[in-house]
C-alpha cells in the first residue's frame, strides 16, 4: 500500500488526530479558524471528527468565495467571510494564479512559481482588490483550538496580525516553505517558527515535499506539559 505524501500525512493528522495531539476529547475542540479557505475541502473531515467545532473561514477571492459560500452557507457551524487576514486592516491586491489555491497577497515570480509547482498549464493571472482584516480584531478574547492557514507566503503577516490571539490558541497548522518561495517577500519556516515559539507554540510535526522543500507543519501549545499525560477518551 502506498504511503501518503509527507505533506498530506500532516494534514491527515490534523484532520483526524488533533485531539490526540492536544490530549483532549474530540468534543473539546470547539473553535477552528481557517485562513485561505478556498472552497473548504478540509471542512467536511474536520467537522465529522470534531462534532462540537464551529468554523470561521476567510477567503478573499471573488473566484472561490462564492463556491465556499454556496457549499457551506446553510451550515450553522460554518461562518464564511470574504476577507483576507494580515497584519493590519486595509485593502490589498490579490494575485490569483491558474492553479487552484495558489492566490496570494504577495507578488508571484511566475517563472519561479511554474518551476516550484511543476505547472504545465497557462501562466495567466488575475488581480482583485480585496479587504484585509486581522485575527486579533476578529477574535477578541476567544480561545482558538486550531488556526489553519494556507496563504501562499503571507503566513507571517497573518501571524503578526494575531499576536494576541496566538496566546489563546492551542494549535496552529500552516503551509510552510523551508528553502525558498516563489512569492516575493514570502516567509520561510524559520521566520514562522520563531514567531510561534515566542507565543508558547512548539513544532509537533512537519511534512516536506522533496521537490521544492515546502509542505505542512503543526505547532502545539506547551507540549512539554502534555507529553506522556493521560488524554480524555472519546
Amino acid at each position: 500500500m502506498a504511503l501518503p505524501a509527507p505533506w498530506d500525512f500532516m494534514q491527515f493528522q490534523v484532520e483526524r488526530r488533533l485531539h490526540e495531539y492536544l490530549h483532549c476529547s474530540r468534543s473539546d475542540i470547539r473553535n477552528i479558524i481557517i485562513v485561505g479557505a478556498n472552497v473548504g475541502d478540509e471542512i467536511p473531515v474536520l467537522s465529522a471528527n470534531y462534532p462540537e467545532a464551529a468554523f470561521v473561514c476567510y477567503e478573499p477571492s471573488p473566484r472561490y468565495f462564492p463556491l465556499l459560500k454556496k457549499r457551506f452557507g446553510a451550515n450553522i457551524r460554518v461562518c464564511c467571510r470574504q476577507s483576507a487576514c494580515g497584519e493590519k486592516r486595509t485593502t490589498a491586491t490579490l494575485h490569483e494564479l491558474p492553479m487552484d489555491g495558489n492566490g496570494s497577497l504577495l507578488v508571484p515570480d511566475i517563472e519561479d512559481w511554474t518551476l516550484f509547482n511543476q505547472w504545465k498549464g497557462t501562466q495567466e493571472q488575475e488581480e482583485f482588490q480585496v479587504n484585509v482584516t486581522t485575527l486579533d480584531e476578529e477574535t477578541p478574547g476567544l480561545t482558538i483550538d486550531l488556526l489553519w492557514a494556507d496563504v501562499q507566503g503571507f503566513e507571517k503577516q497573518v501571524l503578526l496580525g494575531a499576536a494576541s490571539m496566538l496566546t489563546r490558541t492551542r494549535a496552529v497548522f500552516l503551509e510552510v516553505a523551508t528553502a525558498s518561495t516563489p512569492y516575493k517577500g514570502g516567509a520561510l519556516f524559520d521566520d514562522l517558527n520563531n514567531i510561534l515559539a515566542g507565543k508558547g507554540l512548539k513544532l509537533a510535526g512537519l511534512g516536506i515535499d522533496p521537490w521544492n522543500f515546502s509542505g505542512n507543519a503543526l505547532w502545539i501549545r506547551n507540549p512539554e506539559s502534555l507529553a506522556c499525560s493521560q488524554a480524555p477518551q472519546g
